[in-house]
């Protein structure tokens, strides 16, 4: 099993104890998205799987990012680069001190992340024990190794640049050609 940390893979016994656990567990335990209704986002209640909720999420990114941002996000690899255009205008705009639009954004941008990696690589959104955490996040499996979108969004959105999404995906794309090449083609699930 590998692990999925900013810019590197990691074996479990590698793992080290994440300084943003706790930002996680409370943006995880308390979310709107998990507990409480907002208005924007579905409690995870309402859902049959994480898998639903997480695409609700991206479809939800879709809209906003064409409504809010004038950008066509289509699933497709080279939609990251525009999800990172949209994250450092988002960034640069977030009030870090309001827990709430923090949460919503993560949940918004970090399932349409999730939902291009696992469209494109084959897989499976799970809830999972966040490593050196107490809290369950929402988990991509691909290939044996864990990946933490929202994780990344967060980290993008509170640290900056150098948390850069389509350099991440470069990166996921490199190493996972390594172990699980594909032909090119989406997930036949998602019939496209």
């Amino acid at each position: 099993m590998l692990y999925w940390k900013s810019d590197c893979f990691w074996t479990p016994e590698e793992f080290p104890a994440c300084g943003n656990h706790v930002a996680l567990h409370r943006i995880f335990s308390s979310s709107p998205l998990f507990h409480r209704h907002t208005a924007t986002l579905k409690r995870m209640a309402d859902f049959q799987s994480i898998a639903e909720m997480m695409q609700s999420c991206a479809e939800h990114a879709v809209q906003t990012a064409h409504d809010r941002f004038g950008f066509e996000l289509d699933y497709s690899e080279q939609s990251i680069e525009s999800l990172e255009t949209i994250l450092a205008s988002v960034s640069a705009n977030l009030n870090l001190l309001e827990n709430e639009q923090v949460e919503e954004q993560v949940k918004l941008w970090g399932g349409y992340l999730g939902e291009v990696v696992r469209r494109y690589w084959n897989g499976g959104w799970e809830l999972i024990q966040y490593p050196g955490g107490n809290a369950a996040v929402p988990t991509l499996l691909v290939s044996g190794s864990q990946l933490y979108p929202l994780l990344k969004v967060y980290r993008r959105l509170t640290m900056g640049e150098g948390e850069n999404v389509w350099k991440f995906y470069e990166q996921i794309r490199n190493r996972l050609a390594t172990v699980h090449p594909l032909d090119g083609t989406r997930d036949a699930a998602d019939g496209q």
